[in-house]
């Protein structure tokens, strides 16, 4: 006997053989989602925010907030 298959293939036939393993994973994944479908359908694309404002950074007026509102009448929190 003359060593393991991967001593016989070299490092260039394991690195073929992964790249191959790799390309039909992801082939088959593609395939899989194609035949399925959408998964989330209602899913609109990026586009203006609520407020009218494309910019998407998150900011003032987008509907998102972290934590419970503040109280009525306070100062808004500044993090330094």
């Amino acid at each position: 006997m003359s060593g393991t298959r991967i001593e016989r293939f070299g490092p260039a036939g394991v690195l073929a053989g992964f790249a191959l393993v790799l390309a039909l994973v992801f082939g088959a994944g593609y395939g899989l989602g194609a035949a399925v479908g959408p998964v989330a359908p209602g899913l609109a694309p990026a586009g203006p925010d609520r407020d009218g404002h494309g910019d998407g950074d998150g900011g003032p007026g987008d509907g998102m907030t972290m934590g419970a509102p503040a109280p009525s009448g306070a100062a808004p929190v500044v993090a330094r």
